[in-house]
Formats: structure tokens, C-alpha cells, sequence
């Protein structure tokens, strides 16, 4: 079973809202788009009026965004497809079956048979390696000798919690490596949006600016 997540609906002001579906995405409008646990992880989408449609019948996951167009895992075959946003007839994208995937700038998807938690950034792929004890790499090799349980990335910076801090939210340059932390609070589930950092940190959601500073709580979780 997922695990909560947390969700922007409302981008402009913040309005914030649970879903027990961890794989969701949402538009620069702010319309999400998610699997619904409630309903056979169907991909539905949430309007900002709060209506809901289903666009594909199908068990989904790591579910994608990316030109117009929703890439998605479905459960039951482990292939990777692809719908418009209003739904219609799914296109099979990849036909071997993969757990994780990632979609560069020029619109090639990318899996690794290894990766748990995978990201890509600037067209570099960064992820947990499940056969060297989930330690952080970049594309095939060992980048950092760091555990991240949650993972996220935004312009040269990647954000991470480290399971070697109590889950404590770290900032690492993608150039060089050099990390620090970022935030003393213990997190889970980050999102990065409009360079603000959103998380949950026991029984709140938080709001934290790229830029550094104190976090806001935003809500209850």
C-alpha cells in the first residue's frame, strides 16, 4: 500500500491537500494528476474546483509529466506508457518490464535495473543503488557516500533526506559534491516547487524556501 504524499493543489496559494497515492504529478496550473488508491490506482485527474476524472482504467505508477503528455508504469505488466491529459487510447513506450524510470530533454525514457528513488538533472541521472547499499550515484557511477532516503533536485543542488542524520534534509552542488544541511527538521516526502521545498516533518507540512531560512508549517499531515 502507498504511503501519503504531500500535494499542491492550489501552487499560487499554497492550498494543500493529503492523498494516500504516492505517485501523483501536477501541471504548472495546477491540476494534479494521480494514482488513485481508492479506486484500483486508476490515473485520475483533480481539477482546482476539486472534480475528478479518470483518464486511464489501468493500475498505475511513477507517473510522469512531460510535454503534454502523462507517462506512466502500468502495475500489471511493468511497461512503461504514455496518455494525453484528457485521457484517451494509451501508447505502449517501453516494452520491457522496469520498476523506475526518468525522461530526458529530448524526450528518451531512461530506466536502470539498480535505481530506487531515481531523479535526472540536466539530463544526468541520480539515484539510490539498490546493490551497493542504496548509496547515492550519478548515471553508472558512485557519486557520493551518502544514503537518501527521500530525493529531489532543482538547478545545480540536489535535496536529500540522510539516513546517516535522522532524516535531516541535506544540500549537495551537483558539481562538486559538497553537501550540507539544509534544514534540522526530520523529513519525508519532498517536493520542490516554485523554489520552495515542501515536506513533511512528523505531523506537519512544511514549507521551506530554496533560498534557505527557517521552515513554515502549512498544515497538518
Amino acid at each position: 500500500m502507498a504511503n501519503k504524499a504531500l500535494v499542491v493543489i492550489d501552487i499560487q496559494n499554497d492550498i494543500t491537500k493529503n492523498y494516500k497515492e504516492l505517485f501523483i504529478n501536477f501541471s504548472n496550473t495546477g491540476v494534479v494528476f494521480f494514482c488513485d488508491e481508492s479506486n484500483q490506482n486508476h490515473l485520475t485527474r483533480r481539477e482546482i474546483d476539486g472534480s475528478e476524472s479518470v483518464i486511464a482504467k489501468v493500475p498505475c505508477q511513477n507517473l510522469i509529466l512531460f510535454n503534454d503528455s502523462l507517462y506512466y508504469i502500468n502495475e500489471k505488466d511493468k511497461r512503461v506508457y504514455s496518455c494525453d491529459l484528457s485521457g484517451g487510447q494509451s501508447k505502449i513506450q517501453i516494452k520491457q518490464a522496469t520498476t523506475e524510470f526518468v525522461i530526458n530533454s529530448n524526450g528518451n525514457i531512461i530506466t536502470f535495473a539498480n535505481a530506487k528513488r531515481l531523479i535526472i538533472i540536466d539530463d544526468n541521472c541520480y539515484y539510490a543503488n539498490k546493490n551497493d547499499s542504496y548509496s547515492l550515484y550519478k548515471n553508472n557511477v558512485k557519486f557520493a557516500n551518502v544514503i537518501p532516503l527521500y530525493l529531489n533536485g532543482s538547478d545545480n543542488y540536489l535535496y536529500y533526506c540522510n539516513s546517516k542524520d535522522n532524516g535531516y534534509i541535506y544540500r549537495m552542488d551537483i558539481q562538486t559534491a559538497a553537501n550540507v544541511k539544509f534544514c534540522g527538521e526530520s523529513a519525508r516526502f519532498l517536493h520542490i516547487i516554485k523554489n520552495n521545498l515542501y515536506f513533511v516533518s512528523e505531523a506537519s507540512k512544511k514549507k521551506l524556501s530554496l533560498q534557505g531560512g527557517n521552515s513554515e508549517t502549512i498544515g497538518k499531515y
